[in-house]
C-alpha cells in the first residue's frame, strides 16, 4: 500500500461532537512546531511505493510522540486509547468514523525508524526550529554533557539481552555498584534541551563519547572529572572551547582547595542535566528498558529526547510567547 499525505478529514459525525477546553490541550503544541517539515525526512523510510502503511507516516510519528508524552509504554493499550480519546485522535488526524491504527502497525513503523537511524534526524529538526524561535539559543551556547544507566530488563537467563554490558559505578555511600545495562550519552544546554545523544553497551567509557556529543557550536563545556584527560583538554582548546570540566585527581597528585572549590562551582552548572536525566526516568520509563537490542533502545531514548524538548519548548512558548521565527524549521 502507498502511505498518504496526513490530513485533517474530519466527517460529518465529528462537528457533532461538543466542544470542550480538554479537547485543545494539544494545541499550543499543534501551534508551536512546523509539522510539515517531517514528512520529507519520514518518507526515507520508504524509498518505494510498495509496503508503506495504509495510515499517513507523520499520524504514525504522533503517536509515538504520544506515547511518549502521556507514559503509554504498551503498544496495545496505544490503540486502544487512541479508539476512545479524542484529543489523542484529534491530535493524530483520525477522523470520527476511521479505524486507529493496529498495535501492530505501530510497532513496525517503530521498528523502520529504529533501523534507520532516523530519530536524530527528526531530533535535529525539531531542535532547528526551536532555535528559529530563540527557543535554543546558539549564540554562545553551552554543553553540558554527561551520562546514566538505563537497566537491562532481560539481564540474566536465556532472554539476556546480550548487547548491553555492565557498569560499575560507585554509591553515595561510596561503595560500588555493578548494573547490567546500556548507558545514555547526553549533551543538553543551559535550558535543559538535548543537544546530541548516543546510546552505548553499558561498559563503554563516559569520557569515549565526548567528541561524539559535541555539537561544534558550543563555547563552553561542562561535564564531571570522567572527562578530563590531557586528550581532551587539548582538544577543546584546539576548539576555542572554554574548558569547564571538573578536575580529576589521581593516587599521586591529589586534589587540591582550589581543584575542589573549581569542582563546586562546576558542578552547579552540571547538575543540569541531571534533572534532565530524572526526568527521562521519571515521566519517560527510562529506568529499565522496554527493548531488547542497542538498535531499538537508542531509538526508544531518542524519542523520548524529542518528548521531552518538544514539551520543554511548550512550557517556553506558554511562558514567553515567541517571536517571528528567523528560518524555516
Amino acid at each position: 500500500m502507498s502511505s498518504h499525505s496526513f490530513q485533517r478529514n474530519f466527517v460529518f459525525s465529528d462537528f457533532m461532537i461538543a466542544d470542550h477546553a480538554a479537547l485543545h490541550a494539544l494545541d499550543d503544541l499543534e501551534d508551536l512546531f512546523n509539522w510539515s517539515s517531517f514528512e520529507q525526512p519520514l518518507k526515507r523510510l520508504y524509498p518505494s511505493n510498495t509496503g508503506r502503511p495504509s495510515h499517513p507516516l507523520l499520524m504514525l510519528f504522533r503517536i509515538l510522540l504520544l506515547q511518549h508524552l502521556h507514559a503509554i509504554s504498551s503498544d496495545v493499550q496505544m490503540e486502544k486509547m487512541l479508539a476512545r480519546d479524542l484529543l489523542f485522535r484529534k491530535f493524530c488526524g483520525l477522523a470520527a468514523d476511521q479505524q486507529p491504527p493496529s498495535h501492530d502497525t505501530i510497532s513496525r513503523f517503530r521498528r523502520k525508524l529504529a533501523a534507520a537511524g532516523l530519530w536524530q534526524d527528526l531530533l535535529e529538526t525539531i531542535n532547528a526550529q526551536l532555535s528559529a524561535h530563540h527557543i535554543i539559543i546558539k549564540e554562545g551556547q553551552v554543553s553540558i554533557m554527561d551520562a546514566t544507566i538505563v537497566q537491562a530488563h532481560q539481564a540474566h537467563g536465556k532472554s539476556k539481552d546480550t548487547e548491553a554490558g555492565w557498569c560499575v559505578k560507585k554509591n553515595s555511600q561510596g561503595k560500588s555498584d555493578s548494573t547490567y545495562g546500556y548507558k545514555l550519552h547526553s549533551n543538553c544546554d543551559e535550558d535543559g534541551f538535548i543537544l546530541r545523544q548516543h546510546v552505548t553497551a553499558g561498559n563503554v567509557y563516559d569520557g569515549n563519547k565526548r567528541e561524539d556529543l559535541l555539537t561544534g557550536e558550543e563555547v563552553q563545556l561542562y561535564a564531571d572529572s570522567v572527562y578530563d584527560s590531557k586528550d581532551g583538554r587539548a582538544e577543546l582548546e584546539r576548539r576555542a572551547i572554554d574548558n569547564r570540566v571538573q578536575r580529576k585527581g589521581a593516587r599521586y597528585k591529589k586534589l587540591t582547595q582550589v581543584d575542589h572549590d573549581w569542582n563546586k562551582e562546576v558542578g552547579v552548572t552540571r547538575a543540569i542535566i541531571e534533572h534532565q536525566f530524572a526526568e527521562y526516568k521519571e515521566r519517560y520509563g527510562l529506568r529499565r528498558t522496554r527493548f531488547l537490542g542497542l538498535t531499538m533502545n537508542a531509538c526508544h531514548a531518542g524519542l523520548a529526547a524529542i518528548a521531552h524538548n518538544m514539551k520543554k519548548g511548550l512550557r517556553f512558548f506558554q511562558r514567553f510567547g515567541l517571536p517571528e521565527p528567523v528560518i524555516a524549521g
